[in-house]
C-alpha cells in the first residue's frame, strides 16, 4: 500500500533498483522496482510501471522486505518426501552407520519382521512411519555440491523390488534459531 506518491522523482532513482519484480497479467506486463533508501526511517521508493501508466510511489520498508526472496523460497519443500506409502512392500531401515539395520516385508495385509523374525512387526507402526515419511517437508535446500554424510537410511521398496522411495540422513547440526537439523538426500527430486 502506497504512503505517498512522489511528484517529481530523479531519473536516476528510477534505474537503481535494489529489487526488481516483473509479472504479465493477462496481456499486461507489469514491473516493480524498490529503491532501499539510504536512512533507515525513510520509506522504501517503488517505481510501478505498467503498459498503461507509470507512476512512482512512497511504500514501507517493511513491505517490501516481503519480496526480497530467493529462487529457493519457490521451490516445493515437501516433493522430495512425496511418496505414495501404499506401494510400499518392504522397508530397510539402516542405522548408526550401518550397526543397526532392520527389514520389514509386507505379505497380504501384515508385516514380517526380517531381521528378527519371532518379533512381530507392527502393522499400525510402519503405516505410521510410512506416512510420516511422506508428510516431510525440507527445511532448506542445501548446495547441490554439499555431502550427505551417511550415517542413517530408510529405502522403501514397491512390490516388483524397485525403490519406491530412499533417505539417506546424517550431519546433525543447529539452525540460526537452535533448531536441530539433519543434512538429507532422498531419491525424489524437487
Amino acid at each position: 500500500r502506497a504512503q505517498d506518491v512522489v511528484d517529481n522523482p530523479k531519473k536516476d532513482t528510477l534505474t537503481q533498483a535494489d529489487l526488481m519484480i516483473e509479472a504479465q497479467v493477462g496481456k499486461e506486463s507489469v514491473t516493480a522496482r524498490f529503491v532501499m533508501p539510504k536512512a533507515a526511517d525513510r520509506p522504501s521508493l517503488m517505481w510501478n510501471s505498467t503498459s498503461k501508466s507509470q507512476a512512482l510511489y512512497n511504500v514501507p520498508k517493511t513491505k517490501t522486505e516481503e519480496f526480497a526472496k530467493t529462487w529457493a523460497d519457490f521451490r516445493d519443500k515437501s516433493a522430495p518426501f512425496a511418496f505414495a506409502p501404499t506401494t510400499a512392500a518392504k522397508v530397510e531401515i539402516v542405522k548408526n552407520k550401518g550397526k543397526e539395520k532392520l527389514a520389514f516385508e509386507k505379505r497380504g495385509e501384515e508385516w514380517v519382521n526380517l531381521t528378527t523374525p519371532e518379533a512381530k512387526a507392527s502393522a499400525g507402526e510402519i503405516t505410521s512411519l510410512l506416512t510420516g515419511l511422506s508428510a516431510l517437508k525440507a527445511n532448506d535446500f542445501a548446495s547441490p555440491a554439499t555431502a550427505v554424510p551417511v550415517e542413517n537410511s530408510i529405502t522403501v521398496k514397491d512390490a516388483q523390488g524397485g525403490t519406491a522411495f530412499a533417505l539417506t540422513f546424517g550431519g546433525l547440526q543447529k539452525d540460526a534459531k537452535g533448531e536441530e537439523l539433519y543434512l538429507a538426500k532422498t531419491s525424489l527430486e524437487a
